[in-house]
């Protein structure tokens, strides 16, 4: 039997049907006093009959008139279902007197009808006294432990089950069509770490590059020493005389001139 899951009351919330007293801690409307709600409370939008109807899949374990002190549950219906390989326990609480639709031992499925919304045993109200418990068989407790909130539950196992569900289904072939993805890598960012401000490179000072300027003779020829060449080569080879190329040049020492070395002429 495939999984299935509803509502107790068909139809949208705020419809057919809202909450009127969530599972938790709440003042008992008859006792007056402070007591664990271990169910959910639900109220049906518009007139008589309401029908609730099985959250889920399962076996009914009771469909009777509750003998508690002071009326207890009223007429209500028990179901063992067995979800996900756990048990759990759906209890419908306050219903019409003699509106059960199944009876004790019955198989139901998921939407079944079990009886109609009503207010009978210890109750202020038409309404719906919906519990579920994890186990085998229905529990009590004085906080709630045990208890699963069932409006949220069953939500969330309709959900689950409708995306198990998906991978029965093929595509249909006038289904939107994505564009072509592209996988371009984006560009390198500097790390950033803890959304501090990413810090820039220092700039270093430009530095201007000190040349020494080769200094040029005021006017007249000049002469660019080469390897191998004396003051007194030069001077022969222009017709001068070693003394005047010495007074001209301001040259310390004759025999010290250095290759490169520019020599102004007479």
């Amino acid at each position: 039997m495939a999984a299935a899951f509803e509502q107790p009351i068909k139809g949208a919330y705020g419809k057919t049907w809202s909450i009127s007293s969530k599972m938790g801690w709440r003042i008992h409307p008859v006792h007056k006093t402070k007591k664990h709600h271990n169910g959910t409370d639900i109220v049906g939008i518009g007139k008589d009959p309401i029908y609730i109807h099985a959250c889920a899949n399962g076996r009914v374990l009771k469909a009777q008139k509750s003998t508690a002190a002071g009326g207890g549950f009223g007429y209500y219906i028990v179901i063992r279902h067995l979800i996900d390989g756990e048990y759990y326990t759906s209890l419908y609480a306050h219903m019409v007197p003699n509106s059960f639709q199944v009876k004790k031992g019955q198989k139901v499925n998921a939407g079944d009808v079990l009886g109609q919304m009503g207010t009978s045993g210890m109750s202020t109200g038409r309404h719906l006294h919906w519990e579920i418990w994890k186990g085998r068989t229905h529990g009590w407790s004085a906080d709630g432990k045990g208890f699963v909130e069932p409006i949220s539950f069953i939500k969330a196992m309709k959900a689950a089950a409708d995306a198990k569900g998906f991978a029965k289904v093929a595509a249909q072939d006038d289904e939107a069509v994505e564009p072509a993805p592209v996988h371009e890598p984006e560009p390198k960012k500097k790390a950033n770490l803890y959304n501090a401000p990413e810090k820039k490179p220092v700039q270093k000072p430009k530095t201007k590059k000190v040349t020494t300027p080769v200094k040029k003779p005021d006017s007249g020829k000049t002469h660019t020493i080469k390897s191998g060449e004396s003051l007194s080569v030069v001077a022969r080879k222009y017709k001068t005389t070693v003394a005047t190329l010495v007074k001209l040049n301001k040259i310390k020492d004759p025999n010290m001139v250095l290759v490169g070395q520019i020599i102004k002429l007479p």
